[in-house]
């Protein structure tokens, strides 16, 4: 019986040392300014860069200076996947919406993709995703 428990003990510790090191490489990884990838006919058509750096997001919007804005992110971990939390946006047209958990689904060396559940602004519930892709810059 004694040895299920410390095989247990065990198991828990090397899976938690797991995620936290995963979760350290997802927030190394998302340290550095990327490129918004801008999607033809979409909703935000607007070439932007964005720059993570030591908890704090400055977005500098391309096509309009006064639509850049700052705020804060983190790297979070929920139900075992990393999500980039980022709060304190409201210069922005919009970027309100941007505050939030955006999970990460992808990241490379030279690419990043997140994606959010985007909410009605009349009622709150969740209508859809908003999937933002980026490129090392």
């Amino acid at each position: 019986m004694k040895k299920i428990g410390l095989f247990s003990i065990c198991f828990l510790v090397l899976a938690s040392s797991t995620f936290v090191s995963c979760k350290k490489q997802v927030a190394a990884a998302v340290e550095g300014d990327w490129v918004k990838q801008v999607i033809p006919n979409g909703v935000d058509a607007d070439s932007a860069i964005w720059h993570f750096k030591n908890g704090i997001l400055t977005i500098d919007n391309l096509s309009n200076a006064a639509l850049s804005d700052t705020g804060k992110f983190t790297v979070v971990e929920k139900n075992l996947k990393n999500y980039v939390r980022i709060e304190g946006l409201k210069n922005m047209t919009g970027s309100t919406r941007l505050n939030g958990d955006w999970q990460v689904i992808q990241y490379k060396k030279d690419m990043l993709t997140l994606a959010k559940g985007d909410e009605s602004q009349t009622t709150g519930e969740t209508i859809g995703t908003v999937v933002r892709e980026f490129v090392r810059l």
